[in-house]
């Protein structure tokens, strides 16, 4: 996990010449990110109330959508009527982005244990910059290749590890 993590590090680090002056808060605002989000993969993997991952999100829906709302106001002076086509891209993102995404990860989260899931998770990077190449036609440099490799050693590392512990138990 420390070796993935090591490697999402040099993925972000590679972008240094993104953000200005404000580089320092995003990357504190990332980091605050990924510890509320180890929290809830703990949460969620210990849930004893045996509820389906559907009614989980149900529930987590209104929930994140209320902390959303919440956190827009602090934008409020920039709010504007959206596009039809900026009303479609809501659509997508809330339907399959968030609902359907978080559908599945609650899913997962009943056959992995949380470490393995956050493990999993420090992909999301190198995903992104997978689609940014493709879609957006950016250019990689050294540093984000050379962490993007970083996370898949240690995303594979870790996952050798684990089915070298289900072997050992017998699982």
């Amino acid at each position: 996990m420390l070796l993935a993590a090591g490697g999402v590090w040099l993925v972000v680090h590679g972008q240094t010449g993104t953000g200005g002056a404000h580089h320092l808060q995003g990357d504190l605002v990332l980091i605050a990110g990924g510890v509320v989000w180890a929290l809830y993969n703990l949460v969620a993997g210990r849930d004893g109330s045996d509820a389906s991952p559907v009614v989980i999100t149900y529930y987590q829906t209104p929930a994140g959508a209320g902390g959303f709302v919440l956190l827009s106001l602090f934008e409020a002076d920039r709010w504007s009527v959206p596009s039809a086509g900026n009303l479609v891209r809501i659509g997508f993102l809330a339907a399959l982005c968030s609902v359907a995404a978080f559908l599945l990860y609650n899913f997962g989260l009943r056959r992995l244990e949380p470490s393995v899931a956050v493990t999993l998770l420090t992909i999301v990077p190198v995903a992104g910059l997978g689609w940014a190449v493709l879609l957006a036609g950016e250019h990689l440099d050294l540093l984000e290749v050379l962490g993007a490799a970083v996370v898949i050693v240690g995303v594979t590392l870790g996952s050798c590890r684990r089915s070298k512990a289900h072997a050992a138990k017998g699982d």
